[in-house]
């Protein structure tokens, strides 16, 4: 324990304020009186601490009550102690309110930019005081910045290696997003009615790495029905895939974040096959750490905020 916790012995609060209570009236009936106590309980309570102290606080008469040097000497460092009490117990109930903190978040470059601006500033009027820091940063590195406590949550699609073992990351589902074909409004896939996966056997595909969470996705639908595509291009970021595609390069992989950037490349969207492809994107968080107050309520806020229905149609369009 440390020595000057030690030294406190059985001093408490509750003396304190009785001290200054009796110290600001001048008298123990009026101290009484302003802590809605009875005259004896504040006696008893300023005896035991003038026996805890070894100290006389008080000279007492039959007619006035008044300080002791010792008690002179005590009454601003009580005063402190009670001011700096009061405060702690306000700001954790600010913190337990949310009214209060900080959130640290990292979401990759595309959902920074699609969705957390427009969301933070929702959030932030509704708690102001709460302060947020945003990381963007590619996929890889989500998981190392909430293991090694540099975030609080991060957003994106885990791999299956970063959910398992003791070391995975804890997740919680945000929503579900569809992986779609992209192609040139003039592509000869544009022009059929329903696209089957035999009929990208011949196209170039450009393909995102498998760095990304959507490339270990759409491998899967390509093993479910035995169809295996060899990319033409590899590329790191969908905003240069969704360049290529634009420029007829090939056919392309994107999930529904995406396509609200396609507007901007003149390309055309489609399904492929007749069942969803869905890319799970989560709130991920350490696995043996709670979240603060304002931390949970973010995630708690952007959850309901990415799934209001009028939000999830245009990601859906």
């Amino acid at each position: 324990m440390d020595s000057n916790f030690a030294a406190l012995g059985k001093v408490s609060l509750r003396q304190f304020r009785a001290f200054i209570a009796v110290a600001s009236t001048g008298s123990f009936t009026g101290a009484a009186r302003s802590l809605n106590l009875t005259q004896s309980a504040i006696s008893i309570m300023i005896g035991d601490l003038e026996e805890e102290l070894e100290l006389r606080l008080f000279d007492r008469t039959s007619r006035s009550v008044t300080l002791t040097e010792a008690g002179r000497e005590l009454l601003a460092p009580a005063h402190r102690a009670l001011v700096d009490l009061q405060a702690a117990v306000f700001s954790s109930r600010e913190l337990s309110r949310k009214k209060r903190g900080k959130v640290r978040v990292a979401a990759t470059p595309l959902f920074s930019s699609l969705f957390l601006p427009d969301f933070i500033l929702t959030f932030q009027q509704e708690f102001p005081a709460v302060e947020i820091v945003v990381k963007d940063v590619s996929a890889p590195l989500l998981k190392s910045l909430v293991l090694e406590g540099e975030v609080d949550i991060v957003i994106g699609t885990p791999i299956p290696s970063d959910t398992e073992g003791p070391d995975g990351i804890a997740m919680d589902l945000l929503y579900l997003d569809e992986v779609v074909l992209v192609c040139k409004p003039d592509h000869r896939l544009a022009k059929l009615k329903s696209i089957d996966w035999s009929d990208l056997k011949d196209e170039p595909y450009i393909a995102v790495t498998f760095e990304s969470g959507t490339r270990e996705i759409v491998e899967a639908a390509m093993a479910a029905v035995d169809v295996t595509l060899t990319p033409v291009f590899e590329v790191s970021s969908v905003w240069t895939l969704l360049g290529m595609v634009a420029a007829g390069l090939g056919f392309a992989f994107v999930t529904g974040n995406s396509r609200l950037l396609t507007p901007l490349y003149n390309v055309r969207i489609s399904r492929v096959g007749d069942r969803r492809i869905d890319r799970p994107i989560g709130i991920m968080r350490h696995p043996r750490r709670s979240l603060t107050p304002a931390a949970a309520t973010f995630a708690q806020r952007l959850t309901e905020w990415m799934n209001a229905p009028g939000r999830r149609a245009l990601q859906q369009r």
